[in-house]
Parts: C-alpha cells; structure tokens; sequence
C-alpha cells in the first residue's frame, strides 16, 4: 500500500514540477515585457505587471504543493520503515516524558534510542507527544482503554486520513513548542479604560483631520502623535505580554486550524470520537470561527512587530491598544476554551500513534479480563522485526514464574515481550499476539540497574526492589531480570528468595529470571513454578529456538561460549 502511495505521489509531484518549470519560463519572459515597457515609459507595463504578481502568487502554490506531495511520500516511507529495523533512525525518542524512577519506562523500552515511542509515535504537537507519554506511561482506567480500543480501531482503517492529518501537522515546526500562552488567551484580563480608550477612539480622528490644515493644527496633530507614543510607552510592561502572545500565535494557529478543520469534516463512527469531536466542534462558540478570528488578529498584532511600523501606527491609530481591544471583543464573543480542542487534536495523535501497530504489523486488541490472568498466543515483541521475531503461547494464572535458561536464549526479551504488550494494551492498542487475555495489573520491573558513579549495581538493584515491595498489593505484576547479580551467589539467592516469598504471600503475580538454579526449589511453594529456555549445539554452533518450556533448565552454556572464543576450561579430575 505504501509503495504505491510513495508511485502515486511521485508521478503526481512530475507533473507539478513539469508545471513549475513552465511558470519559470512565463515569469521570465513577462519580467522581459515589464522591462522594456519601463524602457519605453509606456502605460502598457501596467498590464504585464499585473500578469507577473498573478504568476507569483500562483507559482508561489505550485512550490507548496510540492513540498506537500515529497512530505508525505517521507511519511509513506517512514511507515515502511517501521516494518523494518530502519524506524531505529527516527528522531524523537521521548525521553523527556519520564524519569528514571518510573516503574517501567526504561525497562520495557517504551521511551529511549530503542523504543516503542520512538517507533509508533506520529505526534507532532507540543501535547500530542505528552498525550501519547501519558498512555504509554500512567495507569489507565478500564473505560478509556475500552474507548480508546475502539477509536484505534477506526483510525487504522483509515491510513489516508492519518497522513493527511500529519502532514498538515509536519508543515509547521512550530507546532513542536508549546502553545498554552495563546490557547488560554481566553483567561487573559485585558482592560482598555480611561484615558487610553478615550485617545484610542477620538486621537486617530483628530490627527488625520488636523493633518490637513494649516501649519498650526499640524503642530497640534504632531502633539497629540508624541501623546500616543507617551502612553505606549507608559503602558508597555502591561500590554507587551499580551502583545507577545498574539505574534507567537501567529506563527502556530494555522496548522491547528487546518487540523482541526480536517477533523471536523471526517465522520466518525466510534462513540468516543464521535462524543469528543461532537463536544469540542459542535459548541455554540464554533472553534474554527473562534481561530480564524484569533489567527486574523494576531496577524495584526505582528504588523508593528517591525520597528519601522511601530511609531507610524502606533503615533497614529495607536494600534497595538486597537489590537487589544478588538482581542477582548473576541474573548466576549468566542469565551471558548481553545485548549480543549487543543487537547482533543493531541488526543487524535496518541490515536493514530497507538493505531501505527495495527497498520505495521500483525496485531489484535486484548481482552482485559477480571481475573488475574495472563493468556496469550504466539505473543511476539512489538519491536523485533516480523521476519526476527518468535513468538511464544502460555498462560499463568495468579502465579509466579521462575525462568531459568543460558546465556542469550532470550529469558530477558521475553519479560520485555509480556511487558511491552500490556503497557501497549492498556493504552488502549492492539498487541503483537494472535490472541490475548490479561488482568489489569499494575507494572513494577527491575531490568536495567547498572552501575554508575556513586551507585553500585546491587544498591540500584535494592532500590528497585524497594520500589517494587512498596508497590506490592493483588494488582501487582513484577518483571526481575537477573536479581541481585551485584552480589555474591549465597546471598542472592537468600535475598532474591525472601522478595519472592513476600511478593506471593502479598498476592502479587511476576516472573523472574535468574541463573541460580538453587531459585528453582521455590517450586515447592504453591503458586510458583519453573520454565526455562534452552539452545542446542549442532557441529559446534549454538543456536536457539527462543521458545519456553516448562520446567527448571538442565544445561548451562558457558563453557561453550569460552570454547567459541578459543578458551577452554579445565575439567576438575579425582585422583585415584
């Protein structure tokens, strides 16, 4: 689908061009006419002139017209990357959206160089990327994910709808900053009284009538100009806040406007898209009319932004006080919360974002069940290319899981793999599973705790473990990799089993990895029980089929892993 849109827009993007290089040609050759009519002095140059402008303006179109068609070609062939390890390349990684505390966050890959932001975000807006981080990264309720299960289903049926609304977005990089001081304009006091209002409505008036008499009255109209620029400049501190928004605004309303105005027109037929689009557009204020007026005011707002503007228009018509009197008109008029539907476009983003799995990949939505349960068939990990990645078909039932296994046969990536997919499930998307049954838990993992300057390994290991025993309560799910590996052997194992009992008797679910073996006893403790991964050696290659199994593991690798390398180990021998 996508390599046809990327063929469809390129033959399309030739024949533009084929058309803007004729304009060129025109342009040229009417620029040759204007100058021999001025050459010539002739009135004639009024005609080509006039001809001239209208080719600019229209090739001015042509050239937009274009960057638009290679713009979504980008955005097709980015979505093509995502089917690859390619989307590795994207920009944005999210890590500004959480700490390095959160409970799963860096984990599970949701943000960072690798990361599930990184490959299905489509956001563009300041709040669309914060709107995607809170579904990714906070705790969600049942009726929203169901809402939003719904919605994502609509939207990743419709792929031309998702570009469209990207790349108005693309358009514009101003939409990547913040635009909460212009979308709560409506909350701004704004007061225009007294001696202002008054010069605002009498001095223009009486400069341009007395500009027209003797040498006298020009006197007095230059007074009353030195007057106006007098009270600008006393009132500067309270209208240059104001003032400043307004020419902020006019570089970021109109990729709004133009968004919102698409969403306005699309019929949906999710409930949820239908209430919240309804509620957002359907107001007596009108939001597009509200901005279109919003937009055209900051435009002037702009005009004295050039200083040698300023003194004439403000000397004169006082501007910038008519430019804030016209703006309290429009709060009068339209006192409508533009942040809402701000916030409702950023919502629309998290959507499509959510809905980029569907579109990529092979994928189902979960059925969140209550009962404390995890079921799943051929789960695989959203970020493993589809022609890498094995995917696995178990159930645990208010239990915990002991994995053992040997070095890479991929105990980690399947922690990661459950992981990864209830966060994307209870966001609201679909999984990486032909079928997927889960309780709504709540995720604490312990992974990536590595050593830095000022921590060791094993106290941000018992930091993380803390966090988690804090957490514990039945709604708990824990995912451990390799606990306590920065300590001693006997004391991991005595610590790693005292968290696991308390984790149980706390009626918390999780699986845990470990290379202790001795951990695999724990099985006699009901409701805890072993799997394992394993690999296999085949003319002295290893290789592994990433598949889990019941039951503790009964290999270990490392001497073949040494042996890869030309090291071999010493055989302990008896004497006889």
């Amino acid at each position: 689908m996508f390599n046809n849109n990327i063929s469809n827009l390129k033959q399309e993007q030739t024949l533009l061009e084929n058309t803007s290089n004729k304009f060129t040609t025109y342009r040229l050759v009417v620029a040759l006419i204007i100058i021999f009519g001025i050459y010539k002095s002739t009135l004639w140059t009024i005609l080509p002139a006039g001809i001239f402008i209208i080719q600019v303006i229209k090739h001015n179109q042509l050239k937009k017209d274009i960057a638009t068609l290679k713009l979504k070609q980008q955005i097709n062939l980015e979505y093509i990357h995502r089917t690859t390890d390619e989307w590795q390349n994207f920009k944005d990684r999210g890590d500004d959206l959480a700490n390095v505390n959160h409970a799963y966050a860096y984990d599970l890959d949701i943000i960072g160089s690798v990361s599930l932001f990184k490959k299905i975000s489509v956001c563009n807006t300041f709040f669309g990327r914060q709107k995607l981080g809170q579904f990714l990264l906070n705790k969600n309720n049942l009726d929203d994910i169901l809402a939003r299960q719904q919605a994502v289903s609509e939207l990743s049926k419709d792929v031309d709808f998702i570009i469209n609304l990207q790349t108005i977005l693309r358009s514009n990089e101003e939409v990547k900053n913040d635009p909460s001081s212009w979308s709560n304009l409506s909350k701004e006091t704004i007061e225009i009284t007294g001696l202002v209002d008054i010069l605002c409505k009498t001095s223009p008036i009486f400069i341009i009538l007395l500009m027209f008499g003797n040498n006298f009255l020009k006197i007095i109209a230059i007074c009353l100009v030195i007057l106006n620029l007098s009270v600008l400049m006393y009132k500067l501190p309270y209208i240059s806040h104001k003032l400043s928004v307004l020419r902020h605004a006019s570089y970021q309303i109109e990729p709004y406007l133009k968004a919102i105005k698409l969403i306005s027109e699309y019929n949906f037929k999710a409930p949820y898209l239908i209430e919240k689009t309804s509620e957002i557009l359907n107001s007596q204020f009108g939001i597009i009319t509200a901005l279109k007026k919003l937009d055209r005011i900051a435009a002037f707002a702009n005009i004295t932004y050039q200083p040698i503007l300023t003194i004439p228009l403000n000397g004169v018509l006082m501007w910038d006080f008519w430019v804030l009197k016209v703006c309290k008109k429009w709060q009068q008029d339209y006192a409508i919360k533009i942040s809402e539907a701000i916030s409702w476009l950023a919502e629309i983003e998290a959507l499509m974002s959510l809905a980029t799995v569907s579109i990529v990949d092979d994928a189902t939505f979960p059925v969140i069940d209550d009962r404390k349960v995890i079921e799943v068939k051929n789960l695989a990990h959203p970020l493993i290319s589809p022609d890498k990645r094995i995917g696995n078909s178990f159930r645990m039932k208010d239990e915990i899981l002991i994995i053992t296994g040997s070095n890479m046969s991929g105990k980690t990536t399947f922690l990661r793999t459950i992981g990864i997919n209830l966060v994307l499930a209870y966001a609201g998307g679909v999984v990486c599973a032909k079928s997927f049954t889960c309780f709504k838990f709540d995720i604490y993992t312990s992974m990536r705790t590595v050593d830095n300057l000022g921590t060791s390994t094993f106290h941000a290991e018992i930091k993380r473990m803390k966090l988690i025993l804090e957490a514990q309560s039945s709604k708990l799910l824990f995912l451990i990799d390799e606990i306590f590996r920065g300590t001693n052997s006997k004391d991991r194992i005595s610590g790693a089993k005292s968290i696991i009992i308390a984790l149980k008797r706390a009626g918390a679910m999780g699986l845990i990895t470990t290379h202790d073996l001795e951990m695999c006893t724990l099985e006699e403790i009901n409701g805890i029980n072993n799997y394992h991964f394993t690999d296999y050696f085949d003319n002295e290659t290893m290789y592994f089929d990433y598949k889990l199994k019941i039951g503790m593991t009964t290999k270990t690798n490392a001497k073949y892993l040494l042996k890869m390398i030309g090291l071999e180990i010493e055989e302990e021998t008896q004497e006889e």
